[in-house]
């Protein structure tokens, strides 16, 4: 029963979650792109949520890009945004060498690389480079999303899958993508782990992420709860027994004086 209630009120806070940017005054939907007319309706809604959330647009007014690629500069928003991260707006230096604020077509995602760098998704390629305009792989997506969960101890522990199209530093976090469902093999039962990932993948994997992301924090707010209230409840039981105490040493003082009183008279 429990979990029910626990589900119920997940969906209810995604549902509000992902409503916030609607209200804010993001107007488009998957009906508006062309190339997202044939989705199924589940599909449909988490294109829907994230649309409306400002955290993915089209291409064109009328074109999602569904089978674009994405590159590095596009989903360090999209990280920064899914998981919440602090992004500081203002800064304009990066601590990675190849990503400039005056970069015309990568520029503003300076703040969001900082954000992700900073929350441990990562720490970019070798001799200090991110490189913003490189292909988001779907080995690297799933590190990524894993790694934004906190789930990077996690993965590094957990068996790697057995799959020769997944680089041997990403086998356990593909295999902990798979496993909470994060991600999918491809129709041809592997992973495809050096492959770009496009944007229909990126949407689907963000909105799981982000899904059991405010899962993760409705836990903590709970626990946090239940330990408010157990320590409140220790303190009135704390409360409790010093009045008893204190109930026991005036009777006992009432009780001298009433001995005493008897052997004055």
């Amino acid at each position: 029963m429990r979990k029910k209630v626990v589900g119920v009120l997940m969906a209810v806070l995604l549902c509000f979650h992902f409503s916030v940017g609607f209200a804010a005054g993001a107007s488009k939907t998957s009906a508006d792109f062309t190339d997202l007319k044939d989705l199924d309706a589940a599909t449909k809604a988490k294109f829907d949520a994230l649309i409306s959330a400002g955290i993915f647009d089209g291409v064109s007014g009328t074109k999602f890009g569904i089978a674009d690629e994405m590159n590095r500069a596009q989903f360090a928003k999209v990280a920064a945004l899914i998981f919440d991260l602090e992004v500081d707006k203002d800064v304009k230096t990066s601590s990675f060498k190849d990503v400039k604020a005056d970069d015309p077509a990568n520029g503003y995602a300076l703040p969001y690389i900082e954000a992700v760098k900073a929350a441990g998704i990562t720490d970019g390629y070798g001799e200090g480079t991110y490189n913003p305009a490189g292909n988001v792989t779907k080995e690297q997506l799933a590190t990524f999303l894993v790694r934004g969960l906190g789930k990077n101890e996690e993965a590094k522990s957990t068996p790697g899958v057995k799959d020769d199209s997944v680089s041997d530093w990403a086998k356990g976090y593909v295999a902990l993508a798979l496993e909470t469902k994060l991600l999918d093999n491809g129709a041809d039962g592997k992973f495809g782990g050096q492959t770009n990932a496009t944007r229909d993948l990126l949407v689907t994997g963000a909105y799981e992420a982000q899904s059991q992301y405010a899962a993760q924090v409705e836990q903590k707010k709970e626990r946090g709860r239940r330990e408010t209230e157990g320590r409140r409840t220790e303190e009135g039981r704390s409360t409790e027994k010093g009045g008893r105490r204190k109930e026991k040493a005036g009777s006992a003082v009432l009780d001298a004086g009433s001995a005493a009183g008897a052997g004055y008279r």
